[in-house]
């Protein structure tokens, strides 16, 4: 793979992976305590999906690294998926009981809890990073 279709390949997952997380960070906003979509809350969400992107193309990285190759994500199996999972999960639940600790959100009544942070801020950089490994894989396999 030459080095501009990687370079548009890291692009792709960048956009994608914050757009996806932006959508999750305001479909879930009512979730938090104070989550109406006024200016404040709607940047709040803004920054945390450029940290989810962020850390998509981390782990990205640090899977390349692992592989020894740029394009893994072509040639991804089982394994990836589970360390992507297991990745996600535990760096959301460090995140997650910081950002309580340090008073920077708090869950509202309808958010459900799993080991004192919310589930679904628990499985969204696991399931989103998945999925978006899994979109640019298909991406790079058609040319794109």
């Amino acid at each position: 793979m030459s080095a501009r279709r990687r370079t548009s390949l890291l692009a792709w997952l960048g956009l994608l992976a914050f757009s996806l997380n932006l959508a999750w960070e305001l479909a879930q906003a009512p979730l938090y305590t104070g989550g109406s979509m006024d200016g404040k809350h709607f940047a709040l969400c803004l920054v945390a999906a450029l940290g989810d992107a962020l850390f998509a193309l981390i782990l990205y990285a640090l899977l390349a690294l692992v592989h020894r190759d740029p394009c893994w994500v072509l040639r991804r199996g089982p394994a990836d998926a589970v360390v992507v999972l297991g990745t996600g999960i535990a760096f959301a639940w460090v995140a997650e009981s910081l950002a309580g600790a340090l008073g920077w959100w708090a869950y509202g009544p309808g958010m459900p809890l799993v080991l004192g942070v919310g589930l679904l801020p628990l499985v969204q950089l696991a399931v989103l990073s998945l999925l978006t490994f899994e979109l640019v894989g298909v991406r790079a396999r058609h040319g794109g």
